[in-house]
């Protein structure tokens, strides 16, 4: 079993408690698409954006009522976007290959970007909302500020780039890639500091925890692999777990732990920690599994699937696992 630190056991005790209530029921939202390749919560966790084919919609996180959509600007599906923390921001991409930014003040286009990196599979804002990374299919990684400058480029992967994330303090930045390669960057020294492959196929998503000391990954070859970052110039291997026959294509870590979520191509979500897997079956594969932030006692997931649309989670819903 792999080796995380104690906050999972709360975590656990906190599902045994749900158990014996009844759980609620899932919230499933009423979108357009039937995949979603993309979500993402509002700081404060009471809403979520969607992804919806070439549109961007945001719901409450508690009743799953929608709440508004933005004007429609990309031409197809947007595959990724992010939010700032100060939820004044809104930065997507696509097929169409242009980043595209949103002013959510006033709910209205700020500016629209042609970074020419070919589809944008992956966008992040960085911690302190002064940056946005971007890649895609191009291989290339490019940095831009808000007034649509670009800072930097890095052309280090030699296949497509997969995902992107921003450490909590925005002082470092990892991308993930089709060529099973993670690379960490310094985003204050503006360099790379190393390359990280434990990884034998497609590395699909990757996470900081909360304290910016581990980087998790996973990907195609069904492997989960935490890396130890706390010294950055020098990452070490933390530990690895192999899940039964699945395709891993996103994973999260939970904003105040090391217990973190992963989902993948059979369609099972889960829940790891130092003592217990929980599950719970979506019924289609998963593109994307958040944690909300801001919840109470249970914590609650967000889940983009492939033919079901978005399915918001609680913990009592999840059952105990005593393996894969």
């Amino acid at each position: 079993m792999i080796d995380l630190p104690q906050p999972f056991l709360f975590i656990s005790f906190l599902l045994f408690q749900g158990s014996l209530t009844s759980p609620p029921e899932p919230v499933i939202l009423k979108t357009d698409a039937a995949i979603i390749y993309d979500i993402c919560f509002f700081d404060s966790g009471n809403s979520l954006a969607v992804a919806d084919g070439d549109r961007l919609k945001t719901f409450s996180s508690e009743s799953g009522n929608l709440s508004f959509t933005l004007p429609v600007v990309h031409k197809g599906q947007i595959l990724s976007f992010d939010i700032s923390r100060d939820n004044t921001m809104l930065v997507s991409g696509g097929r169409d290959s242009l980043m595209v930014y949103w002013n959510l003040v006033d709910r209205q286009l700020s500016r629209i970007i042609n970074p020419s990196i070919g589809l944008i599979t992956s966008i992040k804002i960085s911690s302190a909302g002064k940056l946005i990374a971007a890649g895609g299919t191009a291989r290339k990684l490019v940095i831009y500020d808000f007034s649509g400058n670009k800072v930097r480029e890095y052309n280090d992967h030699s296949d497509d780039i997969t995902d992107i994330a921003f450490s909590n303090d925005g002082r470092y930045l990892a991308t993930a890639g089709a060529d099973n390669m993670i690379f960490l960057y310094d985003n204050h020294a503006g360099i790379r500091l190393t390359g990280l492959a434990r990884h034998t196929r497609w590395v699909r998503s990757i996470s900081f925890n909360f304290d910016n000391t581990k980087l998790i990954s996973c990907g195609d070859d069904s492997k989960v692999v935490i890396w130890n970052i706390s010294d950055p110039d020098h990452p070490s291997l933390h530990s690895e777990i192999k899940l039964k026959a699945d395709w891993l294509l996103s994973i999260d870590y939970a904003g105040n732990g090391n217990s973190f979520a992963v989902g993948g191509l059979n369609g099972k979500a889960r829940v790891i920690g130092d003592v217990s897997f929980y599950s719970d079956r979506v019924g289609r594969p998963i593109q994307k599994i958040k944690f909300r932030p801001g919840t109470g006692i249970y914590f609650e997931i967000a889940v983009a699937s492939r033919g079901k649309g978005v399915i918001l989670f609680d913990s009592r819903d999840f059952k105990l696992n005593e393996g894969d």
